[in-house]
This record gives structure tokens, C-alpha cells and sequence, in this order.
């Protein structure tokens, strides 16, 4: 809630060409993160003029992208029960469950928006991941090939090959697999992090402190404990 017309130098200075310091606003973050104030639990999307089901689905997305996931499958349970074939609600409770931690019902979820459309791609990369959790690395790996026939250039498809070859002790390829995935996304600290415990195992500790710092720059939460994945 700055104005940036602040932080410019004042007009007589630019008009003498002297140089002024430009004070920064102040980024701080706040000591205890504030919660949204929220007067009702949906926003007001009447004027969108959809049907229910489209309505529920709509808050159900943007519950997504509020991170209040167990809120955000409940209400995509909602939808499928009008349609239990909306592949799309099947892919976004998919991955709704896999943020919390339900693995086999986000595998159940994704097989359903699979069986919608088999080249769902989002459903694809939450069934991998998601199989990785549960230990089928095999399926996994069925999964991520799939993504790539989608689309081979896409970052989250390189990240989980890396996890996969580096599970089954493959270093080289899991080096080369997040390497392909950050030339692809450079803020992926997950492909950082895991490309640095490889690195270690293939001796080249100064470039796996490099990957480890840009990792927790990246990302200061971000769990240490990947062989456990």
C-alpha cells in the first residue's frame, strides 16, 4: 500500500540532473502472516450468471489457488455428485488429496480424469507423484512417459524422471533429468534440492552446495529429507 510516486527523486533534483537516493519501500515481511478477512466462506460469483454446478466448481478453483485444499474437495465431492464423469473435478480433487497426503485417493481421482481424457496432463503428473508416495515407482514412471508424449518439454515431467532414476540409486541420469528440468524452470527449489543430494553422491560437492543454497533461497521451508519421498 505504498505510492510509488514516492519513491521517485523530487522534480527541482531531476530538472539540475543531481542524483537523489531513491528511498525502497519498506518489504519486511510482517512477523505473523495475516489471515484474509473473509465475511463470507465463497466470494459473490452471481454476476458470472452460471449454473450451480459450474458456481461450485468455480469456488472450488479458487479455493485451489488459496491453498485450502480439504475445503477445496469437499467442494469438487460436490460436483462429481452431479456429474461423476466431470473429468476436470476428478483432476483437481487429485490434486487437492495429494496436497493432503490422501495418495490413493489421488491416484482413484486421476485414474477417473484419465478415463475422461487420456491425455490430461495435470492428471498424469499428480498420478506419478502421487504413485511415488505409495512406493510404485513403476507406475510412476508409466505416468511420467505419458506426460511426455503430451508435452516433452515440460518442467514438472523432468523433475519426477529425476526422482524416479535417483530412488533406484541412478545418479547420472537423475542429474540429467533435473538439469533438463531447470533449464526448463529455473525456480524449481525441489529440483534444486534433490539435484544437489545427487551431486554429492557423484563427488561434485561444491556444485551440490551451490544447488542446495539456491534450493532453500528459494524455498527457506523446504524438507531435507528426500530419499524418504
Amino acid at each position: 500500500q505504498q505510492d510509488p510516486s514516492q519513491w521517485m527523486p523530487a522534480a527541482d533534483s531531476v530538472a539540475m540532473n543531481a542524483p537523489q537516493a531513491v528511498e525502497k519501500p519498506n518489504r519486511k515481511p510482517d512477523p505473523q502472516p495475516r489471515r484474509k478477512q473473509r465475511t463470507r466462506r465463497f466470494p459473490n460469483l452471481s454476476h458470472l450468471q452460471l449454473g450451480h454446478v459450474d458456481e461450485l466448481f468455480s469456488h472450488g478453483v479458487l479455493l485451489m489457488g488459496r491453498e485450502e485444499y480439504e475445503d477445496a474437495a469437499t467442494i469438487f465431492t460436490e460436483v462429481l455428485k452431479h456429474d461423476p464423469s466431470d473429468g476436470e473435478a476428478h483432476q483437481h480433487r487429485g490434486e487437492a488429496r495429494l496436497a493432503m497426503g490422501d495418495f490413493s485417493g489421488a491416484v482413484s481421482d486421476c485414474e477417473a480424469a484419465l478415463a475422461a481424457d487420456d491425455g490430461d496432463l495435470a492428471a498424469l503428473l499428480i498420478h506419478a507423484e502421487a504413485s511415488l508416495h505409495l512406493g510404485d515407482d513403476a507406475t510412476a514412471a508409466k505416468m511420467v512417459k505419458r506426460a511426455f508424449r503430451e508435452d516433452r518439454e515440460n518442467a514438472e515431467a523432468s523433475l519426477l524422471q529425476g526422482k524416479i532414476a535417483a530412488r533406484a540409486g541412478d545418479y547420472r541420469q537423475a542429474i540429467q533429468a533435473f538439469r533438463a528440468a531447470l533449464s526448463r524452470d529455473a525456480f524449481l527449489a525441489d529440483a534444486h534440492l534433490w539435484l544437489a543430494d545427487c551431486l554429492d553422491n557423484t563427488n561434485a560437492s561444491e556444485q551440490a552446495a551451490i544447488h542446495r543454497q539456491r534450493a532453500y533461497h528459494l524455498d527457506p521451508g523446504l524438507e531435507s529429507d528426500r530419499p524418504a519421498f
